[in-house]
């Protein structure tokens, strides 16, 4: 079962990195159940973001195992998302 978050609707279109912990509060408690983050309405999403978004799963957690569940959907500009699941993360 997937459990689709709308983060425009959650933490609206003029974000900070600080949101992330809004939008962290709407997955954290979902278990096993696959998580898909919609970004359909905004454009561009920071590293910084995605790390603050993550950052529990990433020290926690295998990494591979904890992204089977999280899929994106509708996000314009993957590269700062692939490049703090692969660990591979430069300032942007």
């Amino acid at each position: 079962m997937e459990k689709v978050i709308n983060v425009k609707n959650i933490i609206g279109e003029n974000f900070t990195c600080a949101d992330a912990i809004l939008l962290k509060g709407n997955f954290k408690a979902l278990g096993d159940e696959t998580i898909v983050l919609d970004f359909n309405g905004i454009n561009d999403v920071p590293t910084t973001f995605f790390y603050s978004l993550f950052s529990d799963i990433l020290y926690t957690q295998n990494r591979k195992k904890s992204f089977e569940n999280i899929k994106i959907k509708n996000l314009v500009e993957m590269d700062n998302y692939n490049r703090v699941m692969n660990g591979t993360t430069l300032c942007s």
